[in-house]
């Protein structure tokens, strides 16, 4: 599949939290399920597989790297598509204590399913790094 094919995005939400703060609320199962998941099943960690749930949809999300307080890159099933995407989180310091969150996610095919599915996907991390802030900057649940 030539680069052309291949669809991809990237969001970004800068959060008044320090980065080690805000990666944890990543990685650590019991953070992710206050604001994001209603369950996962395991830290984030390298080489290893987690489920993410909510209510009775699950994701198996397989991590391939973690740089503590810098990037996470995982790979999952996207949504009504039978292929695989890529995701990569960055937190870098933004200034004043505060976090930029970067989400890219690549691997759609250009076709009418793969751009839905982007869109379902880009749509949903948007909501995620909202439900995060939230959390973090004023304790609040959005879901």
């Amino acid at each position: 599949m030539n680069e052309e094919s291949v669809l991809k995005f990237s969001i970004r939400q800068t959060i008044a939290r320090s980065p080690s703060e805000v990666f944890q609320a990543f990685v650590d199962p019991d953070k992710l399920s206050g604001y994001f998941t209603t369950s996962a099943s395991g830290p984030l960690v390298a080489g290893t597989s987690v489920e993410w749930r909510w209510g009775d949809e699950m994701s198996l999300t397989h991590i391939e790297e973690v740089q503590t307080d810098e990037c996470v890159v995982c790979t999952w099933r996207a949504y009504q598509v039978d292929y695989d995407t890529r995701c990569t989180f960055r937190f870098a310091a933004a200034g004043d204590g505060a976090t930029t969150v970067t989400i890219t996610e690549e691997g759609w095919r250009n076709d009418a399913a793969g751009r839905i599915s982007s869109y379902e996907h880009c749509s949903g991390w948007t909501h995620m790094l909202m439900c995060m802030k939230a959390r973090l900057e004023h304790d609040l649940d959005l879901r």
